[in-house]
């Protein structure tokens, strides 16, 4: 059995930039944020062939923005929750075939000082998956997923995964997978963006993969995917001139991309990994591509690192190209970045550990919260930032 809990509080202060106004005039904005997260977690072994996994959340977080405001319609203060119940039973029948079911329930809720008062809906589900070996080549996973959601009704989600391994180095799959998403109480629910009106999301998407090891030190591992979502969820400017967004349901939304890595070790304690990730979603009438620029249509990610089980040393890159924004967007340089972070782990014994970390380590001025990437409207992400930090095991 384990437990975790984290309280998160915080007050903020942000702006609500103005078009032709420069952010020193702009006025203060001042909030509160009271958060909490709960999870406890069973798991039970039968004998070597039966597990259980059981697992309870309660997620709370409490918002208070504009508290400062003369007028009291432009206070805001909101309460959301979020409770899941989990239970997953696994049962092997022998080492080439393996039985895996369970149900999941959620209800979420929110209640604020506005007109959104005591919002909520739930949903259970239940599944049931397959995974069986016909040869020492040959697999196939299959599944199906029944969601009752108290809003969106019924729905009965697919998979099938069928895998090949020509050899002990090299495998391939594909794999065919239907999805159903119910949108959030944010979505439905939120001040600003919040859409009653909202239908769920639902889809397919069709994926082919391949890992191969050209040593048992060097991994290489590709996969290229097709997605057809209905009625996506996503966020539109208003038209209003407010320059809030509301989340709206494309028709039709068709997504590609691949993902591609190799992963190296050297010698006994160095290792190196390049990865890059392609995404293109078709653009909306009168928009660009990738939800009108928000989404990069490249990712590079870099490492290297050190382990000698006693000192481990890493560095990290990500960086974010070819992320073009809206139609109107000019600002390019905090939109499309190169960011580094470093951490170091040494262990004084098996059972104390000290660890650090430098996050942004150039300090580079960029962002991934912005409204349709807006010029005028955009927040930074975290300078450079450190964090030192001792454990104990008992």
């Amino acid at each position: 059995m384990n437990f975790l809990y984290n309280k998160y509080k915080s007050d903020y202060v942000r702006i609500k930039p103005k078009k032709n106004t420069a952010y020193a005039n702009t006025d203060r904005i001042f909030g509160k944020k009271n958060n909490s997260n709960m999870m406890i977690t069973y798991n039970h072994k039968f004998d070597n062939n039966t597990f259980n996994y059981f697992s309870i959340t309660n997620n709370k977080k409490w918002v208070y923005d504009s508290y400062n405001a003369v007028k009291a319609t432009s206070r805001y203060l909101y309460k959301q929750t979020n409770l899941g119940i989990s239970d997953q039973f696994n049962h092997t029948f022998d080492k080439h075939h393996t039985l895996i079911s369970g149900f999941e329930y959620t209800k979420d809720d929110i209640d604020s000082m506005s007109s959104v008062k005591n919002k909520g809906f739930h949903n259970t589900a239940l599944y049931i998956q397959d995974i069986w070996d016909f040869s020492d080549q040959v697999n196939l996973t299959s599944g199906i997923r029944f969601d009752k959601h108290s809003v969106y009704g019924s729905q009965a989600s697919k998979s099938l995964v069928l895998g090949y391994n020509p050899n002990k180095k090299t495998n391939y799959y594909l794999s065919y997978k239907e999805f159903f998403i119910a949108p959030t109480v944010a979505q439905l629910y939120s001040a600003n963006s919040g859409n009653p009106n909202l239908d769920y999301e639902s889809g397919y998407t069709v994926e082919f993969g391949l890992k191969h090891y050209f040593d048992k030190d060097f991994l290489f591992d590709f996969s290229m995917y097709k997605r057809h979502s209905d009625d996506a969820i996503g966020l539109i400017k208003k038209s209003d001139g407010s320059g809030d967004s509301m989340y709206t349901n494309y028709d039709t939304e068709k997504t590609k991309g691949f993902n591609a890595s190799l992963v190296k070790k050297f010698g006994e304690f160095y290792n190196a990994k390049i990865g890059y990730t392609y995404i293109y979603v078709d653009p909306q009438e009168n928009k660009n591509p990738n939800r009108n620029g928000y989404l990069p249509r490249g990712v590079w990610n870099i490492g290297v690192g050190y382990d000698d089980y006693k000192l481990a040393l890493n560095i990290d890159g990500r960086g974010v190209i070819n992320r073009e924004g809206r139609k109107a967007s000019t600002i390019k340089e905090a939109t499309n970045f190169w960011i580094w972070d470093i951490s170091a782990n040494y262990n004084f014994t098996k059972n104390i550990r000290l660890y650090g970390k430098i996050n942004n380590l150039f300090d580079t001025a960029y962002t991934e919260r912005v409204y349709d990437l807006d010029p005028e409207v955009w927040y930074s992400s975290p300078g450079r930032n450190y964090m030192v930090g001792l454990e104990y095991r008992f």
